[in-house]
């Protein structure tokens, strides 16, 4: 029930008892007679000597392989009988204090038996181990420790992040034998050998499936895909590596293959089949389904790969996972596929034509070339491909966390010494603490300091990673020292300095992560052609050509550069236009503008529909002061030679003071710089000893000297005050 890979007696693979992974028994898949490789580790023991040697090990299918590296330290086994099995949520697992007083890296052996090895695992790992073997607990053959696909076991997978590996019994119980007598046991566990390296660029494959419903194993393949996409299109585009994506397909064994399990599940008349996604073949997406998306996706990576850009599979089949998912409705929808193929510059019909005729009574030759790739190639020891998701490096099969840190870690090292990317030096991508559910990533959401740094950044350097401002805020110092995370306001520069984003009427929204939006309004009804017979415009008040509509696209750009939301405001709003009263929708009263207007005891007002006419006596003309008078004044045109000789007075005074000061200015600062150009000259070429001029022909020839009487009635400093 733990979990390990077995071989049955008809060759296929499957797990122990707890119904996972099973191939053999389904009505579309063959029986193929086919076996499981278990990857091999060393463990090489350097003390004591009656157990030195070299050792294999199971490399687990969960946890950290450290391909390419080695793990060199104590070995462990509690003494306690009853923490042996490493048993039960929170079990206690005590390591020897001498060890950790030595500061030694743990290998702790636990016994096979009674739970999980993810379980073990993880008990281990919380106990301060830096490495778990589990000992087998019968005599058989190595075998790969593999996790179960329930949500218990997946959120072990999840978490464990050290290498775990099996020992055969005969072995490990040499090792437990000699801890017991309190005898030092040192070792070495090497992962160096597990990966040929042939040449300077990785050979790598992805065995996967487009079904998004199959619980955690689903999961974590998809947000693999998702966060591995941007190094796997770097490799790929730097020439580092050969990638290709691979899906497993089966073919009906019922003969004819037309029953109804048949016709639910293959295409092509029974040649190729994939196992109902929901166990019910009358209900829900059925295998058909997932088979034609996995060829799809086959035919997406082969017309982009024959283009020169074999890395846009990587944008596909990321964007597929979230837009054309079963969870939305969509996963069978051709147009869905389609529609991503097409955003990210696919040729949608060369897609159909690779695919051909999925209910033509004929072979594929995408589908053919997968269920010939299953099984190994002449003359390798690669045993045929049954467990999904399954990564190829250089032929040989990866074991260990599907996930970016871990994978990236196995390509690097099958690299030879030469042609290692530089991204393979990079701790923060090696280490991967910024990925969702990793420890850097939950520190930083909790947001313990409060100050708003929730957002993971990948450093170089432990603990590999820092927690920051998430994108479109920033760290902002306040007045007590502290720092805090504000948001920052990406429309206000935006509608400043883009040409489509500060039009007479763009608008800007901020969005999330930083970024924004920018579009134009369209004109309201109260920029439409106003008739005086209409009664209404916009929804406002409207009577003989006056109308209370106000188009609003101010108040949505103020909006904007502050930082608000310009949809909160309102397009139109209802205000009695100058000369009326009322509130703007159903009712504006003409105001009698004479009762508070054209007050001057010389004035005459006269009130007009939604205005007024004031005049002035004879001998005065009227004025209009603005704000906050707002009003008309009559001044008089006999006194003091009129007011136009007032005015035109007062005028040339004020143009003669301005001149004065100018002129006064323009000395002052000429002055000014005068003096010190000739400071700064001073410090280099005393004025009263300039050199003899030999070069009549230079342009650079020095003016005649001053005397220097005259020269010293220049000041040698200036105070800021004589400016």
């Amino acid at each position: 029930d733990d979990g390990t890979h077995r071989h049955g007696d008809d060759g296929t693979h499957r797990h122990g008892d707890d119904g996972t992974h099973r191939h053999g028994n389904h009505p579309s898949t063959p029986t193929l007679g086919a076996s499981f490789k278990v990857e091999i580790a060393h463990l090489s023991i350097t003390t004591p000597a009656s157990v030195v040697g070299k050792y294999d090990i199971a490399i687990a299918n969960f946890g950290r392989t450290l391909y390419g590296a080695s793990l060199s330290g104590a070995l462990t086994y509690p003494h306690d009988a009853r923490q042996r099995l490493g048993c039960g949520a929170g079990a206690t697992i005590d390591i020897p204090e001498s060890v950790k007083a030595a500061r030694m890296a743990v290998i702790l052996l636990l016994d096979r038996g009674s739970c999980a090895f993810t379980e073990k695992v993880m008990n281990g790992q919380k106990a301060g181990a830096d490495a778990v073997i589990i000992v087998d607990d019968r005599d058989e053959p190595l075998l790969t420790p593999d996790a179960a696909n329930d949500e218990g076991t997946g959120s072990y997978v999840d978490n464990i992040t050290i290498p775990a590996a099996l020992a055969r019994k005969v072995d490990g119980s040499k090792f437990e034998a000699e801890i017991a007598r309190n005898e030092r046991v040192m070792g070495t566990m090497d992962w160096h050998d597990v990966l040929p390296h042939p040449d300077e660029r990785v050979e790598w494959e992805l065995w996967a499936e487009t079904n998004d419903e199959c619980g955690h194993t689903c999961q974590q393949q998809n947000a693999f895909m998702r966060d591995f996409k941007p190094i796997a299109k770097s490799l790929e585009q730097g020439g580092y590596t050969q990638f290709t994506p691979h899906y497993i397909t089966w073919q009906c064994i019922d003969n004819p293959p037309t029953t109804e399990a048949c016709k639910a599940q293959c295409i092509n008349v029974g040649r190729y089949c994939a196992p109902d996604p929901d166990a019910d073949i009358h209900a829900g997406y059925s295998g058909a389904d997932i088979v034609i998306d996995n060829l799809r996706a086959l035919c997406a990576f082969d017309v982009a790969n024959k283009s020169n850009a074999p890395w846009m599979w990587w944008d596909y089949v990321s964007d597929f996972s979230d837009e054309c998912t079963m969870g939305n409705g969509k996963f069978a929808m051709r147009s869905c596929a389609e529609k991503v193929a097409k955003n990210i510059g696919i040729d949608v019909d060369a897609i159909n034509a690779c695919m051909g005729d999925t209910n033509g009574d004929h072979t594929n030759p995408m589908l053919e070339a997968q269920i010939a790739a299953q099984s190994p190639p002449a003359g390798s020891s690669r045993r045929d491909i049954r467990l999904l998701p399954t990564i190829l490096i250089n032929g040989e099969r990866y074991s260990g966390k599907i996930a970016r840190g871990e994978v990236l870690t196995a390509l690097c090292a099958g690299f030879d010494q030469a042609s290692v990317p530089a991204m393979c030096s990079d701790a923060g991508l090696m280490h991967a603490e910024c990925v969702r559910g990793q420890q850097g990533d939950v520190t930083c959401a909790t947001d313990k300091e409060g100050d708003g740094k929730t957002a993971c950044k990948e450093t170089g350097s432990f603990p590999y990673y820092e927690c920051a401002c998430p994108e479109g805020s920033q760290s902002v110092v306040g007045h007590d020292g502290t720092e805090k995370c504000e948001s920052v306001n990406m429309c206000a520069q935006a509608m400043h300095d883009m040409a489509n984003c500060s039009c007479d009427r763009c608008v800007c929204t901020n969005l999330q992560h930083g970024k924004f939006q920018c579009k134009t309004e369209a004109a309201t009804a109260c920029d439409e052609p106003l008739s005086r017979a209409a009664t209404s415009q916009g929804g406002c008040w409207a009577k003989d050509g006056f109308s209370a509509c106000v188009d609003n696209i101010d108040a949505k750009r103020k909006a904007s550069r502050e930082g608000g939301n310009p949809d909160e405001v309102p397009s139109v709003v209802c205000k009695c236009p100058k000369g009326f009263e009322g509130d703007g929708t159903t009712s504006c009263v003409e105001i009698d503008e004479c009762k508070t207007k054209c007050k001057d005891s010389n004035a005459k007002c006269v009130n007009t529909y939604g205005s007024y006419n004031c005049t002035c006596s004879a001998g005065y003309a009227a004025t209009y002061q603005p704000e906050p008078v707002d009003d008309w004044i009559c001044l008089s045109t006999h006194r003091s030679g009129g007011a136009s000789l007032v005015f035109t007075s007062v005028l040339m005074s004020i143009l003669g003071v301005a001149s004065a000061s100018y002129a006064f200015y323009q000395y002052r600062a000429r002055s000014y710089m005068d003096r010190e150009i000739r400071q700064i000259m001073a410090q280099y070429m005393p004025l009263d000893q300039h050199p003899p001029d030999d070069d009549d022909d230079s342009p650079y020839d020095q003016p005649p000297q001053r005397d220097s009487a005259k020269q010293n009635i220049l000041p040698t400093s200036m105070e800021l005050s004589d400016f």
